[in-house]
């Protein structure tokens, strides 16, 4: 990376190396053991000019999310954290019946789920191919693409604009901000609200997280 991923600053200043690694959850099979396995570099840089922390080299999102083994149906913790803050966001904000809430990077709708009770419309934005299906299957319509300009142009023009915009533990995996900002203001409505969950530069340090430096998470927010 030349320039800083959102104020555009060459001022980047590498303060945090861990060398060339494989991707995380790239788990072989056993006719893969003996075959070369691809490495990344993985090295965190401190932007000069704003303060904002990221990766200084972008694996191509392709290679990380359209095959993705992580599903959230399986995590009990992530049902339970995903109901409560489905009920605080709607005790809150109160939309109306058949308001449109679309999630992006909605994995296997398991949030959206909880959405049902409530009688609006949920629309999932899913880029991995193998669990968008798992989704469908659950009851919750699901966009197999990644999120961006052209995606949401077209659910405004089938579904009209959204209530509700949501995006759990994704936002630090998004290189290109200006695209998905640009999505966030052609799909939501005027008077609609966007929900952005995601890990906290602070405990990062203070709980020395540093398991969390992988290739998936390009940025790093302290706000």
């Amino acid at each position: 990376m030349k320039k800083c991923r959102v104020c555009k600053s060459k001022d980047l200043k590498l303060f945090l190396s861990l060398g060339r690694t494989p991707l995380a959850n790239s788990f072989l099979e056993e006719d893969q053991l003996k075959l070369p396995e691809e490495f990344y570099p993985l090295n965190v840089c401190f932007c000069e000019s704003c303060g904002f922390v990221q990766l200084a080299e972008v694996v191509p999102a392709e290679k990380m999310f359209k095959n993705y083994i992580y599903v959230t149906s399986t995590s009990e913790e992530a049902r339970n954290h995903y109901k409560l803050l489905v009920e605080d966001a709607m005790n809150k904000f109160k939309l109306p019946e058949n308001s449109l809430v679309v999630e992006f990077a909605s994995n296997d709708g398991t949030l959206l789920k909880n959405f049902k009770k409530f009688n609006v419309r949920v629309l999932g934005v899913e880029p991995a191919e193998n669990i968008a299906p798992i989704a469908e299957a659950a009851g919750i319509e699901t966009i197999n693409d990644f999120f961006n300009q052209k995606v949401a142009k077209n659910i405004v023009e089938s579904k009209g604009k959204a209530s509700m915009i949501i995006g759990t533990n994704v936002f630090a995996h998004i290189d290109n901000l200006d695209e998905i900002m640009k999505s966030f203001q052609i799909l939501l409505d005027d008077e609609g609200v966007i929900i952005i969950e995601s890990p906290y530069l602070v405990d990062f340090f203070e709980k020395t997280e540093y398991d969390t430096i992988y290739h998936e998470h390009v940025s790093y927010l302290s706000l």
